[in-house]
């Protein structure tokens, strides 16, 4: 194995985290994605992204960018700068460690799929 395909992570705990290469879930692909598959990884993941906030003012941006994605979303043709853009600002709150939760993943590559980079 090369070091090009080794991933290394030190100094911290990683609970409910992916972390690997590739788009590999266990119900759908990424490249399958449809946006009610979205809407449904945003409602099952929203209560595990909202408690990553390291606190209250955290969580209220976190939620924030979530419901900013989830009602573009609800429009008849979502807009994809802003669905990507509550997105960003969702990640942006996260540490790294929280934005490598299954849930973060999945959505991001959900979003990249659906609306790209």
């Amino acid at each position: 194995m090369s070091d090009r395909s080794k991933i290394r992570i030190t100094g911290g705990n990683f609970t409910q985290s992916a972390v690997g290469i590739g788009s590999i879930y266990q119900h759908n692909t990424a490249e399958q994605a449809t946006a009610g598959d979205l809407r449904s990884a945003l409602a099952e993941g929203r209560a595990e992204i909202i408690a990553l906030g390291r606190d209250d003012t955290d969580r209220v941006r976190l939620a924030h960018g979530l419901d900013q994605v989830q009602e573009e979303l609800a429009a008849s043709e979502p807009d994809a700068d802003i669905v990507r853009g509550g997105w960003k600002s969702v990640l942006k709150v996260l540490d790294a460690g929280a934005a490598a939760t299954s849930s973060v993943v999945k959505i991001s590559e959900f979003i990249r799929s659906l609306f790209g980079t």
